[in-house]
């Protein structure tokens, strides 16, 4: 599906629950390249369980698909209302260090 969608011009992938229908966006960007735009990708059910499972999502994801260009980060899905302000914070802050590349791009930031 993904070749007839950018033969016809659409190139921009948008995957909801990217967990449970086990799209793996490493694997759309060795397939595709930079010739696919990924947004999306984290997994919306971190943010309920805590800093530590927010951190490691993030740092193994976001870094090196920012490094390969053409990606925006973003959970999967909406966020729930179960995620408290606290969790959903510390997300859009991380997601800012490694866009911004204030990071260091693999290293655990410092919150």
């Amino acid at each position: 599906m993904i070749p007839l969608c950018l033969g016809a011009g659409v190139n921009g992938l948008r995957c909801s629950g990217t967990k449970s229908s086990g799209v793996d966006y490493f694997s759309l960007r060795r397939e595709y390249g930079r010739e696919l735009f990924l947004i999306g990708g984290l997994d919306v059910e971190i943010l309920s369980r805590g800093k530590e499972a927010i951190r490691k999502e993030i740092t193994a994801k976001v870094p090196s698909l920012i490094e390969s260009g053409g990606y925006i980060p973003m959970v999967d899905n909406r966020v729930r209302e179960n995620v408290s302000f606290q969790n959903y914070s510390l997300y859009r802050a991380l997601i800012a260090e490694f866009a911004e590349g204030r990071s260091g791009l693999g290293k655990n930031p410092s919150h």
